[in-house]
């Protein structure tokens, strides 16, 4: 499988452009298949702009290092 040029770049890209696929497929599928109310009830383009800010998310963001990011115990 070949992949598809993405603007997610820097650490971690692979797994952020897999979440992104990951998102949108379960969007998908609740919406269509499972109808959740929810999703099944928005609006396609409420949707988009909710979805696009979680791409923004995860093409602008980098993971922490292990360095910098703040003990597990204060992310709870």
């Amino acid at each position: 499988m070949t992949s598809a040029r993405l603007p997610v770049t820097g650490p971690g890209a692979e797994v952020r452009a897999e979440l992104m696929l990951a998102v949108q497929a379960g969007v998908w599928l609740m919406r269509n298949v499972l109808r959740t109310t929810a999703l099944a009830e928005a609006e396609p383009e409420q949707l988009a702009q909710q979805i696009e800010s979680l791409f923004q998310a995860l093409v602008f963001s980098a993971p922490e290092s292990p360095e910098t990011a703040p003990p597990r115990s204060a992310q709870r």
